[in-house]
């Protein structure tokens, strides 16, 4: 066996180790970026109790809605909604647990149990790592503890969805007194 056999035997060894890689190359790249959800959308929401408002006859809560991408790709908004409602306790009769409705609750209560919001109207995406908050203000009814609950769903129909139940007892971090504006006192 010669030189130019040794040779030989070398290139086709490194052809079949080439061939092997780009083949094992190729498969990884489409279980990496067409089969796996590397490039599909995500959506983070998150909310927080700010602070307690006091105002003339009621107190309110402003909550903190927080949307962020986490993801690796651009999601374009088509809605993202926030509904708030008042989560009424259960009572327990004769050993039995029974929910009160809110449709039960009276009207000035059940006025306040439920609100749909459209937050994020000016922004009509997010990039990968980007996030956008916005703060509402919530009047509370009877009930401190409420649900609050945002769905976020993109041009291409994906749909995210998170809730989180405060209780504006327990959760006061800020405290703040708005002073309700009328009349004269608006152009001042």
């Amino acid at each position: 066996m010669g030189l130019e056999d040794i040779k030989t035997w070398v290139e086709i060894v490194q052809s079949v180790v080439t061939t092997i890689g780009l083949l094992a190359a190729g498969i990884w790249s489409y279980y990496t970026f067409v089969r796996s959800r590397a490039f599909a959308p995500n959506v983070k929401i998150e909310f927080a109790l700010k602070s307690v408002v006091e105002l003339d006859q009621a107190q309110g809560v402003i909550i903190a809605v927080k949307v962020r991408n986490i993801g690796k790709t651009k999601v374009d908004r088509s809605v993202c909604l926030v509904t708030v409602q008042a989560v009424v306790e259960p009572r327990v009769i004769a050993g039995r647990v029974e929910f009160i409705r809110i449709d039960q609750l009276d009207d000035q209560a059940s006025d306040a149990t439920k609100r749909d919001y459209s937050i994020l109207d000016n922004h009509g995406y997010l990039e990968p790592g980007e996030h956008v908050e916005e703060d509402m203000l919530f009047l509370l009814g009877k009930s401190p503890v409420f649900k609050v609950s945002a769905w976020f769903r993109d041009t291409r129909g994906h749909l995210w969805y998170s809730n989180a139940i405060l209780d504006a007892r327990q959760a006061k971090p800020k405290t703040e007194t708005l002073r309700t504006i009328t009349g004269d006192d608006a152009y001042a």
